[in-house]
């Protein structure tokens, strides 16, 4: 009797432990969040050789520094060298938000003016410097910061200006040695020179005034395998086939072309083609977080530009701190978006190696270029937006194995980057 009780309660349990992982099988959402992200984060491990830790303050950096001493103008003689003060400024801590009205520009007799390469939306400015999570910031966008300095009360204050001029958010600046550094850089500096202001454009453009001796260098390149971006870019590389050689990938969808010879990749995903206007910040996270997934930082790429109509970004490769131009846009990666997904994606399959040649290059002056410029009758004086030091890339005679950054003066004018080609100032020297 008893052994017919026991079966009937081990028969019980186990009806009652199969009730149980029925419910639970029936009930079991599998989280693939590990897995995708999104439709263009997959979980293939990639890595194309480059940095994968990048966060917004290593990609925005302004594109110059000058210290306004009454109506003198002074600037970094090396991009290092400003790039370094901008890094020091990560330290200084913001307080005391003001929002006010911007009757002018600020005119003190000490101030330094950084200008970016772009206006910005205000909220990024938490993501650059010091300031206290709670502090409430404008819905307007910035380009130009000045920092201005109080010598009698040893103080310093942050005037970030709204790109129409009309309003200026000003902060309380503290730091340990903040305001003596920046003094002491006023009392002489040898690593500044003097500049000079080119006023026939929206905002002065500051140049230097003496002509500038650089290298010429020639670079082998390492190149990427473009099969590597299969893997990160299509959710099944088992569905991708090669054609024409393969120069031209495809899931039947999804289409990945490689240009340049080899050097140069563009992917296409046209499932989504409805623009979302996606808020910058959002975009600018989700691009610099979709290049950190495959280490796609092959070299020092920098913030170029976001077009908020079609949710596109670019960045810009640097070499010791000069941008650096290509028609072919060789030293750009561009990206653009459609409702949160990866649309295009475009940039080079390549990465600098061993430098083997340099040959000296000197540079004309700023007076110089002003002159050129505003008696060369081409030119609409108003159109012109920057005016900047670089390198231009181009391939070492007709080997595609090396590659050579020839310095040169560069204009953006009318939202286009050109060279400045006037032999009649532009002087070489000896190697």
């Amino acid at each position: 009797m008893k052994l017919e009780v026991i079966k009937t309660y081990i028969l019980t349990i186990l009806v009652l432990v199969s009730v149980l992982l029925t419910f639970a099988i029936w009930n079991y959402q599998p989280n693939y969040d590990f897995l995708y992200n999104n439709e263009t984060e997959y979980v293939n491990e990639v890595d194309l050789g480059g940095a994968d830790d990048k966060v917004k303050r290593d990609v925005i950096v302004p594109t110059s520094i000058i210290f306004h001493n009454d109506s003198n103008y002074f600037g970094f003689m090396n991009p290092r060298d400003q790039h370094l003060f901008y890094e020091d400024m990560a330290e200084w801590e913001f307080e005391d938000p003001e929002i006010e009205v911007a009757e002018s520009e600020p005119g003190h007799m000490y101030q330094v003016e950084l200008t970016f390469t772009r206006h910005l939306p205000a909220e990024i400015i938490r993501s650059l410097f010091v300031i206290d999570e709670d502090d409430q910031l404008p819905e307007w966008s910035f380009q130009r910061l000045f920092i201005s300095i109080d010598n009698t009360e040893e103080a310093m204050q942050a005037h970030f200006i709204s790109e129409d001029n009309d309003e200026q958010l000003t902060f309380s600046i503290n730091g340990s040695n903040a305001f003596a550094d920046v003094w002491a850089m006023f009392q002489g500096d040898e690593r500044l020179e003097r500049y000079i202001a080119f006023e026939n454009s929206k905002h002065p453009i500051y140049l230097p005034t003496e002509k500038l001796d650089m290298r010429s260098q020639t670079f082998a390149i390492k190149n990427i395998d473009s099969y590597l971006l299969v893997n990160a870019l299509f959710s099944n590389k088992d569905d991708v086939e090669p054609n024409f050689g393969e120069q031209y990938y495809t899931d039947g969808q999804r289409g990945m072309r490689i240009l340049e010879g080899g050097d140069l990749v563009e992917f296409i995903n046209p499932i989504h083609l409805k623009v979302h206007h996606t808020d910058q910040l959002e975009l600018l996270e989700s691009s610099i977080e979709h290049i950190n997934n495959h280490s796609g930082w092959t070299d020092d790429y920098r913030f170029a530009n976001i077009n908020e109509i079609d949710d596109s970004i670019k960045y810009r490769m640097h070499y010791n701190d000069f941008p650096v131009f290509n028609s072919q846009d060789l030293s750009v990666i561009e990206q653009s978006w459609r409702e949160q997904d990866l649309h295009l994606y475009r940039r080079p399959l390549f990465s600098l190696d061993n430098l083997f040649t340099m040959d000296t290059i000197t540079l004309a002056a700023g007076e110089d270029i002003i002159y050129y410029l505003e008696s060369n009758g081409n030119y609409n004086l108003d159109k012109i937006e920057k005016i900047q030091i670089g390198y231009r890339l181009s391939y070492s005679g007709n080997s595609r194995e090396n590659v050579t950054f020839k310095p040169a003066w560069f204009m953006k004018y009318n939202g286009n980057w050109s060279e400045i080609h006037f032999e009649d100032i532009y002087e070489k020297g000896g190697s």
